[in-house]
């Protein structure tokens, strides 16, 4: 670990791994090893002390192995709710569907018929406290082909899928 003197920036060498620490507005960098030294003048510019307990904190956590113990953790509970959210799609969705997605990211992407709009099918589910996304949206195309849901299942639980997707299953059915 490089820059653990006082007062100096804390720096993680190591891969990358997109993760953000938002409660303690805390981040870090992923540099090769010779640009360590380079980066420490500007990065201690930019920090201007504060924060300098946190940032050791986050320090600790990762040297100890914590974080990929904690990354591994979490890697598993979303394969976990991707397949629970997948095998919920195949039985509890009525509407003709086809599910892609779930390589990358916390969502699966659930193409839909054209007589299920889904723009106007994501504004009836938020008045059911949901929140999938109109596929359509992140189109460049002004066609059916592109009509669908994203589903996201980051956080949460899978005792909600059933549920929601029998209730996904009656707006679907109140929009024809």
């Amino acid at each position: 670990m490089q820059g653990l003197t006082p007062g100096a920036p804390v720096f993680y060498v190591g891969t990358f791994s997109k993760t953000l620490f938002p409660s303690l507005r805390l981040g870090f960098l992923v540099l090769p090893e010779p640009l360590v030294d380079r980066a420490a003048p500007v990065v201690d510019e930019l920090l201007r002390g504060g924060h300098r307990h946190e940032q050791l904190a986050l320090a600790h956590f990762m040297e100890s192995g914590q974080y990929s113990r904690h990354l591994s953790r979490m890697r598993r509970l979303y394969r976990r709710r991707r397949d629970a959210l997948r095998t919920a799609l195949a039985e509890h969705l009525d509407a003709p569907h086809t599910v892609t997605g779930g390589d990358s990211g916390m969502h699966l992407t659930v193409q839909l018929p054209p007589d299920a709009p889904d723009q106007p099918l994501a504004r009836a589910a938020r008045r059911h406290r949901m929140a999938p996304r109109p596929l359509s949206q992140h189109s460049l195309l002004l066609d059916t082909t592109h009509n669908g849901l994203v589903l996201g299942y980051g956080n949460i639980p899978e005792s909600a899928f059933a549920p929601g997707l029998h209730q996904l299953s009656d707006l679907i059915r109140d929009l024809a």
